[in-house]
């Protein structure tokens, strides 16, 4: 890679490289006069002009970072801010190449030449630049220091070539560029030379090699198939195509990597501050089987997230499935303890659930088309008492809904479905 010192090394460089084509071609000779090349800043060499002078001048007045490489390197410091790398600085030169003609024609002249010197030079070899930059400290104090360092640059040996290429600059450019400069307008040409690939030699950190993969360093395990190998539940089977289950019913978990031992099944809810463990049975890699425990007291209706905790062998910690959707349905104790109709003609209507209420659910009961919302609960409760303001009376369809999750209405075995008779309540008249 190349140093800090590379960009002045590539001035040298292309001046040299004119300077020498300008004497093969006896440029002096065709204008009557000396012909200079140099590089320094426009208003500078107007300053210093003499007269009968023709003058080239490469004017480097602008850096860039080169789109190609920049981004695609490493970064230099870790999240910590330790040195992980010399991360190298990857940058284009651009240059103005500018005529100062002693006489008519000669800028012209000039311009020609230099065209067609970097035309047919459109990159710089190694050697090239070996020959260029490493014998200037030979010639020791003939030449400034800033030249004798010259041979540090490093630019024979970065890993891209240094390429030449012409470039547009727009009029507009081109005035706010000699304004900036605060330069008289001169006939010009303008090129970007690429790439230039400047790094530090700093001590960085410098890990050691991986040798081997796997669990137990034993290699890399290989999975024949597209499926991930981490235990997930794909897929839910409930009791009788019911839309939830209730307590003491068994569900049926469908997935992938779900062998193990033990499988533990863990239902969470928002009303529930632990979750609820219950060992799973019939497992296997494709399915496990977990029974609702008939707990009424401990549990709840509503809607709950399921996880499989699957304990591989060799394994210090189990691995933890995907979340999926349960519905634990609430069940009524009918017929209902009470119903009363009162003189104004609302119905009163006292009944027994499972599992029991927790205060902040929201429950309702729907008879026929008609709902009433119980009372808000102190504390837990299996008891409720709904009141509605008018009931038409017979035998009507009737459920139960805690936080968004019915009671089994419809006997979805039947084909077409019907109603469950034991899900109706006889309202007096």
């Amino acid at each position: 890679m190349s140093t800090a010192l590379a960009i002045a090394g590539v001035t040298q460089i292309l001046r040299d490289l004119v300077n020498d084509a300008m004497i093969d071609a006896d440029v002096s000779g065709t204008l009557g006069g000396n012909v200079n090349v140099r590089a320094r800043a426009p208003d500078l060499v107007e300053e210093e002009i003499q007269e009968g002078e023709s003058v080239l001048n490469m004017f480097m007045h602008r850096i860039s970072l080169n789109t190609g490489l920049a981004n695609q390197v490493l970064p230099t410091r870790n999240a910590n801010g330790d040195r992980v790398a010399n991360t190298p600085l990857a940058i284009d030169l651009h240059y103005l190449v500018s005529a100062y003609g002693a006489a008519d024609l000669h800028a012209e002249i000039l311009l020609g030449h230099v065209l067609q010197i970097l035309h047919e030079h459109p990159v710089i070899g190694r050697e090239e630049i070996r020959t260029a930059l490493d014998s200037l400290p030979l010639i020791g104090g003939d030449l400034p220091p800033a030249l004798q360092s010259l041979a540090n640059t490093g630019l024979a040996d970065q890993l891209e070539q240094i390429r030449i290429n012409p470039a547009y600059l727009s009029l507009d450019d081109q005035s706010k560029l000699w304004t900036a400069c605060a330069a008289s307008l001169r006939s010009s040409a303008a090129y970007v030379v690429t790439v230039l690939l400047i790094e530090a030699t700093r001590p960085a950190r410098n890990p050691l090699p991986v040798l081997t993969l796997g669990v137990g360093h034993t290699g890399v395990t290989l999975q024949p198939d597209l499926v991930p190998p981490y235990p997930a539940i794909a897929g839910l089977t409930l009791p009788l195509g019911q839309p939830s289950a209730r307590l003491g019913d068994t569900i049926i978990l469908r997935g992938h990597h779900l062998g193990g031992n033990p499988v533990v099944a863990r239902f969470t809810n928002p009303r529930f501050e632990d979750p609820i463990l219950v060992p799973a049975a019939g497992v296997s890699d494709r399915q496990v089987e977990v029974e609702i425990p008939n707990d009424a007291a401990n549990w709840g209706a509503g809607p709950f997230t399921i996880e499989l905790d699957v304990q591989l062998a060799g394994e210090p910690a189990p691995r933890r499935t995907n979340g999926f959707g349960l519905a634990i349905a609430p069940v009524m104790d009918l017929p209902p303890m009470a119903i009363v109709r009162a003189p104004d003609g609302s119905v009163d209507v006292d009944l027994d659930v499972v599992p029991r209420v927790r205060p902040g659910q929201i429950v309702s009961l729907t008879i026929g088309s008609r709902e009433a919302v119980t009372d808000a609960l102190p504390a837990p409760a299996d008891q409720l008492h709904f009141r509605f303001e008018a009931l038409p009376a017979g035998s009507q369809p009737a459920r139960l809904r805690i936080d968004g999750v019915d009671s089994w209405l419809i006997d979805r075995t039947q084909r077409p479905p019907v109603f469950e008779p034991a899900q109706f309540i006889t309202v007096p008249a």
